[in-house]
């Protein structure tokens, strides 16, 4: 499926398709538009995410913070940083 049916089906503009999956969308987009997105895959929110998560591994910010958890059990301690 193109960006241009994607777009049309979701009933956003094909910018706006453009910035999403360049993850450029501004603090302003409406939610109710990227749920009109998931729609037409046939998703909900989780799903999608889930499957993201699936083939990209856990975000930076989450495997920061389980190295942090494995090195307090390994030393006993929290790490500073």
């Amino acid at each position: 499926m193109t960006e241009g049916e994607v777009a049309k089906r979701a009933k956003v503009s094909l910018l706006w398709v453009q910035r999403l999956e360049a993850n450029q969308l501004g603090k302003n987009y409406r939610l109710l538009h990227l749920f009109w997105v998931f729609a037409v895959f046939g998703l909900t929110p989780y799903e999608l995410y889930k499957r993201v998560g699936e083939m990209t591994g856990p975000p930076l910010w989450l495997e920061k913070e389980r190295r942090r958890i494995d090195e307090k059990d390994t030393t006993g301690r929290a790490d500073p940083g």
